[in-house]
């Protein structure tokens, strides 16, 4: 980072600190309700399945667990799931270069802490280590081990002109009847989207977008409660359907509940367009009318529950649209078009190109890794942050039961932090159209180099 930023980074934040802002401490959610370390900034909480963090399953062969999931230009969030109660607590220690920054130690099995006061754009480890009973064989006789883990994590850029517009991107909800917990948290979806809700109305989200499955099964009690977790949502409201929803909307169900099955409108001055993919085909009347109103030359928001082109690394034919050479010529204009493509159904952080169009899969609210990406868009593209939907616990939770599926936690879990906590600049298509969006060739580049996080 330039020395002159530094300085003006460092002045901010001493006078910061000077007015009684914390800025330099480190914030906890606790894997249990009474804790002796002070919480500066407080997670949402869902309440958890089990009554006790000791409740949680133990599952040997996933390991434990320790990585970054969300990042700001000043603060990073890391998370931690242990299988055995840690005898002393978990240390954790922030370090920049050789340098220690800060230091803090928890409790619990599982749990989430942000380190705040960060500069931006800076590379940082942190290094967690505890001791554990080794051996459960003789109580008389406890034998203890010491465990470490380390991740190596990056504060995103300081964003470059003012915010926008802000909009919240959000897939895969589930909302369902299921009352028994899963690998899926399905039994806890309702709340978990309405807790959504509530934490976008505070980051003064003014949009939403939810690119597909908002139900699980597609039941007439889903949708009532699915509109009554939405009703806590202030700004615009879009919504995609997807497989898990109404696959055929001209029966009316999924228009009576959300309007129309795609679309586009404007907001703010920018267009969100949504397409509805729910049975694996582009080419219908709505979507097709859509793409016709998207300006190539103005940026937009794209987002459908199937991919429109395949990435090169999930192994599964239906995760894409079947139809792609019947609509070559709208998959051209979106492709040449100033945009942004948001995907549902996965939910494995990766991304693809069509054309010069960034593709980008969004996380799910009901499964690890459980969330949501809080989206600003500036003048030079959109910079996006992972969001977590649920609690510490919950999630672990979901980690646990289930680590078996879609070839294990790493396999979903691999590009989370890099894809979810990225900057993503406009396409330079269409700039001699269009001068109210300027890109700025140092960040475009920026982001090229930094394509090959891309899985």
């Amino acid at each position: 980072m330039d020395t002159r930023l530094r300085v003006v980074w460092s002045t901010l934040l001493i006078a910061a600190f000077v007015m009684g802002f914390t800025v330099s401490g480190s914030a906890v959610e606790p894997s249990k309700s009474k804790d002796p370390f002070p919480i500066l900034i407080k997670e949402k909480k869902v309440r958890p399945i089990a009554g006790k963090i000791n409740d949680l399953p133990k599952a040997p062969k996933l390991g434990d667990y320790f990585s970054a999931r969300s990042a700001s230009c000043d603060s990073i969030m890391v998370q931690y799931g242990i299988q055995s109660e840690p005898k002393e607590g978990i240390e954790l220690r922030l370090l920049q270069n050789t340098d220690e920054i800060q230091r803090i130690k928890v409790k619990g099995r599982c749990g989430r802490v942000v380190f705040r006061g960060l500069f931006p754009s800076t590379e940082y480890r942190v290094n967690a280590s505890w001791t554990h009973l080794a051996n459960t064989e003789n109580e008389n006789a406890p034998v203890y081990s010491v465990s470490s883990k380390s991740v190596v994590c990056r504060t995103s850029d300081l964003p470059i002109g003012k915010c926008l517009l802000k909009f919240a991107a959000v897939s895969d909800t589930h909302v369902s009847i299921i009352t028994r917990p899963g690998g899926r948290m399905h039994c806890k979806s309702a709340e978990i989207l309405k807790d959504v809700c509530a934490d976008a109305n505070r980051r003064a989200c003014s949009a939403m977008i939810i690119a597909g499955d908002l139900t699980d099964a597609n039941l007439p009690e889903e949708y009532k409660r699915a509109k009554e977790s939405l009703s806590e949502y202030r700004g615009s409201l879009l919504i995609a359907p997807g497989n898990h929803d109404d696959r055929t909307p001209e029966t009316e169900i999924w228009r009576s509940h959300f309007g129309s099955d795609a679309g586009l409108k404007m907001i703010d001055g920018f267009q969100f367009l949504w397409l509805n993919t729910a049975n694996g085909k582009l080419n219908k009347p709505a979507n097709l009318a859509a793409i016709d109103q998207l300006n190539p030359d103005r940026p937009a928001v794209i987002f459908s529950h199937m991919q429109l082109v395949p990435d090169d690394y999930l192994n599964d034919k239906g995760k894409v649209i079947r139809d792609g050479k019947e609509v070559r010529e709208q998959l051209e204009k979106i492709g040449r078009s100033r945009s942004i493509i948001y995907i549902g159904h996965k939910n494995v952080a990766t991304t693809a190109k069509l054309g010069q169009v960034l593709q980008m899969n969004l996380p799910q609210t009901t499964q690890f890794p459980a969330g949501w990406l809080e989206a600003e868009i500036c003048p030079e593209g959109i910079y996006h942050r992972f969001i977590p939907s649920c609690s510490a616990e919950l999630e672990e939770l979901s980690r646990l039961l289930n680590g078996g599926m879609m070839k294990g936690i790493g396999y979903r879990d691999r590009f989370s932090f890099e894809i979810w906590n990225r900057f993503v600049p406009w396409p330079k298509t269409g700039l001699k159209n269009d001068a109210a969006v300027p890109v700025k060739k140092r960040d475009s580049k920026k982001m090229e180099k930094s394509s090959s996080l891309n899985p």
